[in-house]
């Protein structure tokens, strides 16, 4: 068995070719799966209270207060997403604005 020295620039060869390579997340799915996951839910949730909102409109069988849940998950859901893709835009923007 050796040990081999670790010279800064091995180090740094080492640390490059780590940070490029893309790694496939735990469940084997991709950031854009997660990504479009996110999305559909998101989606969802604002379906789901825009129905219980016209639903509580027009008088039919809905409480109040399942209105109001189904809307604070959907504003929820919405500023997490938001904050997600603000973030994910930031670190693009980072990216762009590095010199090689």
């Amino acid at each position: 068995m050796s040990i081999q020295a670790l010279t800064p620039a091995a180090l740094r060869g080492q640390i490059a070719a780590d940070s490029i390579a893309p790694r496939p997340a735990a469940d084997g799915q991709s950031f854009g799966d997660h990504l479009e996951r996110a999305l559909s839910s998101t989606n969802d949730a604002l379906v789901e209270g825009d129905q219980a909102a016209k639903a509580l409109a027009t008088g039919q069988e809905i409480g109040l207060h399942e209105t109001m849940i189904a809307v604070e998950k959907a504003d929820i859901a919405f500023r997490a997403f938001s904050a997600v893709k603000n973030k994910a835009l930031q670190a693009y923007q980072e990216v762009m604005r590095m010199q090689m």
